[in-house]
């Protein structure tokens, strides 16, 4: 009863979703709410923005209600569609040359959203980055660009991720174009889709976007497109499966394709008996996929196993944040304006594929589009974003790719329900939110303003994006700001700074107290385990101090705290143990001096001499003067009972090493060389 209820009025619940949207986007951004991340980007923005939308909500009521020349935009239609649908090649050419000269000339400045910053820095250095095993593609690429760009840097490091991303938005449209015509029929029902997908807030991936999803889209994306073609003209399905094993080397998330994958193969079969047993099970397979998929989800949160970790719980969220889990209103808002953020016109969208819910154009693409939406939607549903969705909306926008697909795909054999005007009037809701998107992120003021209201909306629920924002503002007005608002977030590393201090001062029993308390406060904060392992190390509890060292790394692979677990086997003469971390502390941080002097250490202690003069070698090529160098090979020419080159050393450390903090120890104690000199 409700679909015919709908359909009945179904010219007014359209025209009401765009007004609704329009609303809302106004709303958000005058209020303003910080909480509607997804669509109140006009507070950001300078007040040409409130001018302009003022403009565009006279234009929308007017194209509601006024009579316009209908004719005038049905040709337009036809000849946009004829441009980009035709037969000809070279008009899609020259539109997505035009786009692509637009990523770049309008490519990003601040690289806020996702883990710029921080893949930035670790790209920087020579091999210091962990081959991560969810996107081990996307590196090896990104490392080969660099490697034809001159080396490890910063700047290639980032002429490499910008280059990736433009090209990848040349991808991603070509596909698009191909898509759009594979699952429309009609000029309106094709534009209606393209700018649904052009118009939306994804592109910003494309404007010299630091990350590796603009590679998956290009490969995901490719990848949907081929299999439409397989479904259409049962051509390319080997190429179909190494599209798929691309897009998952580019980022394991496109594992959620596999089910319509799996599909695929039952179709490949032709068999008709098959098919159709397919067919009319659909719904139960479907039904019995979701749950199979809550019922593993419900038995990885009660073993409790590690994989888990990156799923959301479903009441109570993790103990740094138990406010955030899959049912809690702040996870369910972050959907909502992830969905408007992604495609503005979201709410008209699903008006449209209410009232087309009944009809099945083609059965087999309309039951691809749903396997894929399942696993894309359950991914989006349950996988826990590090700092809300906000941003992480990168990780998650492809998510909804399948399921827009596919509500655009109803539209097929229905030529009235989208009027020329319906059509107009979306084109400038849509384009009006999707440029005031870009607007804020391609501006350095507003995306720094931006990031901000984001941060202090999730207060505590990720550091990693304050300790990028602090670091990107240090030399500016609004750094002691941000950084009191930090603290007051994160009040616990107030305490850490006061046990360092207290270390400095060599006051460890105070130090130790409120390490303790920090710990039992937040017992998996790897920054707060390793102050407290240090701590208990200085007691001369060895065991408890690795033990803490151990737990540390599980939730922080970090150079320094494996340094600091190889001095302490050092103490405990575990060479073979100390080798192996310092060993790992290198390839993490190989410019890192303390680490590799460790490490040269280690290789004496262990009497591999000619490893230990290669480490100082090492030394010696990053600064020729190293004092960490000579130290080196002094220590080897000692063990070798080589006086004279011993002492060579010492007088350079002497030399160049006065501003250690190991300088009048180490003079005092190695002083018999210079009187056996003279």
């Amino acid at each position: 009863m409700w679909y015919r209820i709908m359909k009945s009025y179904k010219n007014y619940l359209i025209n009401l979703s765009l007004l609704f949207t329009l609303c809302l986007f106004g709303v958000a951004s005058f209020y303003p709410l910080e909480s509607m991340w997804g669509i109140n980007h006009l507070q950001f923005l300078p007040s040409i923005f409130t001018y302009l939308y003022w403009a565009v909500v006279v234009i929308v009521i007017y194209l509601m209600f006024a009579p316009i020349p209908i004719q005038f935009f049905d040709k337009v239609f036809s000849k946009v569609d004829n441009l980009l649908w035709g037969k000809r090649i070279s008009p899609k050419l020259l539109f997505i040359i035009f786009c692509t000269a637009i990523f770049y000339l309008f490519r990003v400045e601040t690289h806020f959203l996702g883990d710029g910053y921080f893949l930035l820095n670790v790209f920087g250095l020579d091999k210091a980055y962990t081959n991560n095993w969810i996107e081990p593609g996307s590196i090896l690429l990104i490392k080969n660009i660099q490697q034809l760009l001159g080396g490890y840097s910063t700047k290639t490091a980032l002429i490499a991720f910008q280059g990736i991303s433009i090209v990848s938005g040349f991808i991603v449209l070509l596909n698009f174009i191909s898509i759009i015509g594979k699952i429309c029929d009609n000029s309106k029902t094709r534009i209606f889709g393209f700018v649904t997908l052009c118009f939306s807030g994804n592109m910003l991936l494309f404007f010299g976007y630091v990350e590796y999803y603009p590679l998956l889209w290009a490969a995901a994306v490719t990848f949907i497109n081929i299999s439409l073609c397989f479904v259409l003209e049962k051509k390319l399905f080997w190429f179909l499966i190494l599209l798929l094993l691309i897009s998952m080397s580019m980022h394991l998330q496109a594992f959620y394709y596999l089910l319509g994958l799996i599909f695929l193969c039952i179709y490949k079969q032709n068999s008709d008996k098959i098919i159709s047993i397919f067919e009319k099970k659909f719904t139960y397979i479907t039904i019995s996929i979701l749950t199979v998929g809550v019922l593993v989800l419900i038995l990885l949160n009660i073993l409790n196993i590690k994989f888990a970790q990156i799923f959301l719980p479903f009441y109570e969220g993790k103990q740094h944040y138990p406010d955030y889990s899959i049912l809690s209103f702040k996870h369910i808002l972050d959907l909502l304006n992830l969905s408007i953020l992604i495609f503005p016109g979201v709410i008209t969208i699903i008006i449209l594929y209410l009232l087309r819910f009944k009809e099945n154009s083609n059965g087999f693409i309309t039951k691809l589009l749903i396997l894929f939406s399942i696993g894309s939607l359950f991914f989006l549903v349950t996988i826990d974003p590090v700092l809300g969705l906000a941003r992480d909306w990168d990780l998650m926008s492809l998510t909804l790719l399948t399921p827009c697909l596919l509500a655009v795909y109803k539209l097929k054999d229905d030529r009235n329900l989208l009027t020329v005007r319906t059509v107009t009037i979306y084109i400038i809701l849509t384009s009006f939110i999707t440029f005031s998107y870009l607007s804020v992120y391609t501006n350095v003021f507003s995306s720094e303003q931006r990031t901000f209201s984001i941060l202090k909306h999730y207060g505590n629920k990720d550091r990693g994006g304050w300790v990028a924002y602090t670091k990107r503002l240090r030399d500016k007005n609004r750094y002691n700001t941000a950084v009191i608002e930090m603290n007051r977030f994160f009040p616990e590393y107030e305490i850490l700074n006061q046990v360092y201090d207290l270390m400095n001062r060599k006051k460890y029993s105070k130090a130790f107290v409120l390490a303790k308390k920090l710990v039992d406060e937040k017992p998996n904060q790897a920054d707060f385990l390793q102050v407290l392992a240090t701590l208990y190390s200085k007691k001369g509890q060895y065991d408890k101090a690795e033990s803490l060292y151990k737990k540390a790394l599980v939730t922080k692979k970090y150079h320094v705290i494996y340094n600091e677990l190889g001095q302490l086997y050092q103490k405990q003469r575990k060479y073979q143990e100390a080798l192996k971390v310092f060993k790992e502390a290198h390839r993490l941080s190989p410019k890192t001096t303390f680490v590799s002097e460790g490490l040269g250490l280690t290789y004496i202690y262990l009497k591999q001499y000619n490893m230990a003069n290669l480490v100082a070698d090492s030394l010696f090529i990053q600064n020729k003067n190293s004092p960490g160098g000579h130290l080196i090979k002094m220590t080897v020419a000692l063990n070798k009972d080589n006086q004279t080159t011993a002492q060579e050393h010492f007088i350079e450390y002497l030399k160049y090493g006065s501003q250690r903090s190991d300088y009048k120890s180490n003079s005092k104690y190695y002083q018999h060389l210079l009187q056996n000199s003279k």
